[in-house]
């Protein structure tokens, strides 16, 4: 079994017509950055096995980590388990954000936070 590779720019076109997109990130990697996309599902490497029977078996999905290093083998833990439309986004994150595809960061969300509510009344 040889894991298959997908470019960026494919994985991003495989997305907008629904493919699965997994980021199997730990949680420490997933704290500032993400894919900006409906169907990005981020279930961290260590919990793979655990929950691996809830991902659709008979689907494409495309694996995608910082460096491409976890979701390659992600992705041979899914096809020793029966997944057979299994890709690699080659390069990971780095690839998706050098082809400037959609991602958001911490930057991006809206601040539930009060911390200059003081600085901003003078007191």
């Amino acid at each position: 079994m040889d894991v298959r590779y997908i470019s960026a720019i494919d994985a991003y076109n495989a997305a907008k017509e629904g493919t699965l997109l997994l980021d199997v990130r730990e949680e420490i990697e997933t704290s500032d950055i993400w894919i900006n996309m409906e169907n990005v599902v981020s279930v961290p490497f260590k919990t793979l096995i655990d929950t691996k029977e809830r991902l659709p078996k008979n689907e494409r999905i495309i694996l995608c980590c910082a460096i491409g290093i976890v979701s390659k083998e992600a992705a041979t833990l899914l096809m020793e388990n029966g997944y057979t439309d299994v890709f690699v986004l080659e390069n990971g994150l780095v690839a998706w954000k050098l082809a400037d595809l959609p991602l958001k960061s911490i930057e991006d969300m809206p601040c539930q936070c009060q911390c200059n509510k003081d600085e901003k009344n003078g007191d």
